[in-house]
């Protein structure tokens, strides 16, 4: 008799999560799908840090998985960032940093579902990480330049995340190593069908999908408007004392104004200064991304990585 499977992938944010999920995970075979978003009730169950109804409640959806799981004995997929960096960890105006120990958490409880389970996870270069990570906050009303973002104390939970060791070790601890597939984001544009090789899966890509890949930054000129217009917003916020409709209203008119990036052209630019920041901040990975070469079986430092 077969026996159902879980695929989870489980983020990174900002590592090809929105190509997978509108362009991959829909298309294949044999996996149904577990939608998620806000209105899931596995999805809530398993990422929210707080249940309001109660963990019991919360149990009570998981088992009620489970038990549709043996009963129809199919592979599931389900895929959300928050696994990795739960809770709304782009919130700006009232931040609550993520920790390493929020995502073991949420671990703990996927592995309890007591289903056989397989992990996807996908990392990214520090550098062009963070960068893409301050882009997302920038939309959600970050005021900082990237400099100033990186050197904030609250700052640094989220950077020891992207470490990706520890995590990873904590996956293969509870889900066993060969059931973890760690793959650098990199490798989609760079070695596609290494990248498709590696997933928990198989999937037919073709050139059409290469195509679809290609994302890159805004420039810095389009970064620097909207943390403008998001110091004008939580100016207004100031004067209006915060939390008010009008308040509300114009800051989800900003993000959705700013969340066109067809408005902006996609040119890499940065400051000499920004630069030089980002190379030092690359630095501090360096041993730890030789680690990483080893997880994921690829020499990262062919992507940009820095190793030491």
């Amino acid at each position: 008799m077969s026996t159902p499977e879980l695929i989870v992938h489980v983020g990174f944010p900002k590592c090809a999560s929105t190509f997978l999920q509108r362009l991959v995970f829909p298309h294949v075979p044999g996996i149904e799908l577990e939608r998620s978003t806000k209105t899931s009730e596995l999805y809530r169950a398993l990422s929210l840090l707080h249940w309001a109804d109660g963990e019991s409640d919360r149990q009570r959806i998981l088992d009620a998985f489970r038990d549709r799981a043996f009963r129809d004995n199919k592979r599931y997929l389900i895929s959300a960032e928050h696994f990795v960096m739960p809770g709304d960890c782009l919130r700006t105006r009232y931040p609550r940093p993520v920790t390493l120990s929020d995502s073991e958490e949420i671990i703990d409880r996927i592995a309890a579902l007591d289903v056989p389970i397989k992990i996807l996870i996908l990392v990214r270069e520090q550098g062009s990480w963070v960068r893409s990570w301050h882009q997302e906050r920038v939309k959600r009303h970050e005021t900082r330049s990237l400099v100033e973002y990186i050197a904030a104390p609250e700052t640094r939970k989220t950077l020891d995340l992207i470490q990706y060791v520890p995590l990873i070790r904590k996956l293969q601890e509870r889900f066993g190593s060969v059931n973890v597939f760690p793959i650098p984001f990199e490798t989609l544009r760079h070695d596609p069908e290494w990248f498709f090789s590696r997933m928990p899966f198989e999937f037919e890509y073709t050139e059409d999908d290469r195509a679809k890949t290609i994302k890159r930054s805004l420039n810095s000129e389009a970064v620097l408007l909207r943390r403008n217009l998001n110091k004008i917003l939580l100016l207004l916020s100031g004067l209006t004392g915060g939390e008010t409709d009008t308040d509300r209203f114009a800051y989800r008119t900003v993000k959705r104004i700013t969340s066109f990036d067809a408005f902006f052209p996609k040119m890499l630019k940065q400051s000499q200064h920004e630069k030089d920041y980002l190379e030092e901040f690359r630095r501090g990975y360096g041993e730890n991304n030789a680690t990483i070469s080893a997880i994921t079986g690829y020499d990262v430092s062919k992507l940009g990585y820095t190793v030491a």
